[in-house]
């Protein structure tokens, strides 16, 4: 039986109207909370002369363990195991740092000392006894003398929350061992970066993020109007702690998207900014000193006026996860099945743990006739919690394109088990063609 345009409606019938908000990445965007780095006693120097440590009582108390890596000394309040795997985190995380910074180990001083407590009842407690005060998350501790800084944190029921904060006080530790004040949107610019990536078990290390949290709220930014302006460059580049912290709703993400751009721009003289800037930092420089070196010597060879635009104009351009699925879905609509497999792939590299694009992917590969590809996208999209009934009928009405009628009727009949309601009829519908179909061939 040739299957003409009413059984490929009832492919199209059954695609939900997905909503845009849902999807993996800056869709779901949060705003992910700047932690303060008290600064106890003013910095001169990055790598003083280091003196033995003097821990509180309360450091060493009972069930501390107290583990070292290559790099780190770490206070880790649980087993001797669960520490061994949390050194491993601190080390695979100063190895992203240093995947952009690429800063010589061997004049790495000192072990950076981390301690991280079970609760948050005890992570208060420490800090009401070192600095007199409670925070709210993970914080560095920086002093003029390097063997008492220490990052501090504690362990939390959301390992991904728990990641963020360790890569982003993580980073300001690592940067400020070598230059105790850089500028302020290269230290958290950085930190807002490296916090969003990813651990994997399996080979214990970070990888990069893909998933652009800031990128929605930096576009409305970049457009202006009532929800708030960019910072001009020549200001933004030299801020100071106390004006960037009167205006945060618009310094970290714009922090984020100075870093990003000057990685990720497509112009290689951009992206020498950035080493440049890294290039151009004095340990021994105050922030202000720092900010000035690095506005001078690294962006002012290329223009800020130039590199603002050039800034606005990538950010214009650069597609959210939420437009590009839309224009996805659009292309996909009017059966420009191509241009929609193009982006749908871009989509799966930004949203690693979405459905979505390879239920999509799926679908224009069976629009292809690649049967074995769209079940390929759908079995994926099923073990990244697709709707269970939306993917058996998939399934199986692309098991049936490709006369496997066997497996047709086991993913339709699973379809119909799953919900009735919505797919009873159109299952019924497609059942009778293929019992139609055998009765021709017997």
């Amino acid at each position: 039986m040739k299957k003409g345009p009413k059984f490929i409606s009832w492919l199209f019938a059954f695609i939900f109207v997905i909503s845009l908000i849902n999807i993996a990445g800056e869709a779901q965007e949060t705003s992910p909370k700047p932690t303060e780095t008290p600064l106890p006693s003013p910095t001169s120097t990055p790598i003083p002369t280091v003196t033995p440590e003097v821990s509180p009582s309360s450091a060493l108390s009972t069930g501390i363990v107290q583990i070292m890596t290559n790099h780190y000394r770490l206070f880790y309040e649980g087993s001797e195991e669960e520490a061994k795997l949390f050194g491993q985190k601190l080390e695979a995380g100063l190895e992203l740092y240093n995947s952009v910074l690429h800063f010589d180990l061997n004049k790495l001083a000192i072990k950076l000392k981390v301690r991280i407590f079970a609760t948050k009842e005890s992570f208060n407690n420490y800090l009401k006894n070192v600095i007199k005060e409670t925070k709210d998350d993970f914080v560095y501790i920086h002093y003029t003398d390097l063997g008492k800084c220490e990052m501090v944190g504690f362990l939390k029921s959301n390992e991904s929350d728990l990641h963020a904060a360790l890569l982003h006080q993580g980073l300001v530790q690592f940067l400020k061992a070598y230059v105790a004040t850089p500028p302020l949107w290269l230290q958290e610019g950085l930190a807002a970066f490296f916090e969003q990536a990813q651990w994997s078990a399996s080979t214990r290390s970070f990888s990069l993020p893909t998933e652009l949290v800031w990128l929605t709220t930096l576009k409305r930014l970049v457009k202006g109007g009532t929800e708030g302006n960019l910072i001009p460059f020549d200001t933004f580049l030299v801020l100071d702690k106390f004006s960037a912290q009167g205006q945060l709703t618009v310094f970290y993400p714009q922090a984020w998207g100075l870093v990003y751009f000057l990685l990720n721009s497509s112009e290689r003289n951009i992206n020498r900014i950035l080493w440049d800037s890294i290039a151009a930092l004095d340990p021994s420089a105050t922030l202000m000193e720092n900010s000035t070196r690095v506005k001078e010597k690294a962006f002012g060879w290329y223009g800020l006026s130039k590199l603002e635009n050039a800034f606005k104009d990538y950010y214009t351009n650069l597609k959210s996860l939420s437009e590009l699925v839309a224009e996805a879905i659009n292309l996909y609509s009017i059966n420009e099945l191509d241009k929609a497999q193009a982006l749908f792939l871009q989509v799966k590299e930004r949203s690693k743990d979405s459905y979505i694009p390879y239920y999509y992917l799926g679908l224009i590969s069976y629009g292809k006739k690649n049967y074995a590809d769209a079940e390929s996208y759908y079995l994926k999209a099923r073990s990244l919690n697709a709707p269970k009934a939306l993917i058996s009928y998939a399934m199986g009405v692309n098991a049936y394109a490709d006369n496997n009628f066997d497996k047709a009727v086991l993913y339709l009949n699973e379809a119909k088990k799953e919900d009735p309601t919505k797919y009873a009829e159109k299952v019924n519908q497609v059942l009778e063609s293929i019992q139609a179909e055998t009765n021709s061939k017997s």
